[in-house]
Formats: structure tokens, sequence, C-alpha cells
């Protein structure tokens, strides 16, 4: 059964996505977003309900359901393994300071 999820990106627009929360995964939801946002997947970190949706976790597991509102925010892990902590890294999201 397909919910409808509502995806808050960060230039303050919010897509929708519908998917079977029961099916997929938190990557699978990633990728998902990121053919319709242009954001890498693997530099988006999901919150719901200020809680973290997990990427080999299905979305039933992290309390996501129909009309669940996802936030996105940027994997700074990520962000900092691919730049020195001095410097200034120009992302989907915005100039980031590490």
């Amino acid at each position: 059964m397909n919910h409808q999820l509502f995806v808050k990106i960060p230039n303050k627009n919010t897509i929708i996505i519908n998917c079977d929360v029961n099916t997929t995964t938190g990557k699978d939801l990633k990728k998902i977003i990121s053919e319709k946002s242009n954001i890498p997947y693997d530099n988006m970190r999901l919150v719901t309900q200020s809680r973290p949706i997990y990427d080999y976790k299905f979305l039933k597991d992290s309390n996501v359901g129909n009309e669940s509102n996802i936030s996105i925010f940027p994997n700074l892990k990520n962000l900092a393994a691919t730049s020195t902590a001095t410097s200034t890294a120009t992302t989907s999201f915005g100039d980031l300071s590490l």
C-alpha cells in the first residue's frame, strides 16, 4: 500500500513522495528524493519526528507512515571526509563551513 510522504528540501520547497513504507528502506527513499531534487543521496540525512531514518531499515521501523513529514539535512560526515577542517564545502545545500 502506497503512503504519501511530505519531504521538505533545503530550498524551502516540499516534494511529495508516494511509496510503500513496509518495503522501502531509508536508502531507497534517499534515491527517490535525489532523483526529484538533484541532491546527491549520499550527502543527505533524513529525519522525521526528530528521529533519524536509517539507510537499511524499512521506513515503517522509523515510524514513517501516511502523510509523514520528513526533513533533509546535510550529512556532515560525508562532507568532512571530502574536505579539510578549515575549508568551505560547496554542496547542493549551499556553502557550509567545516
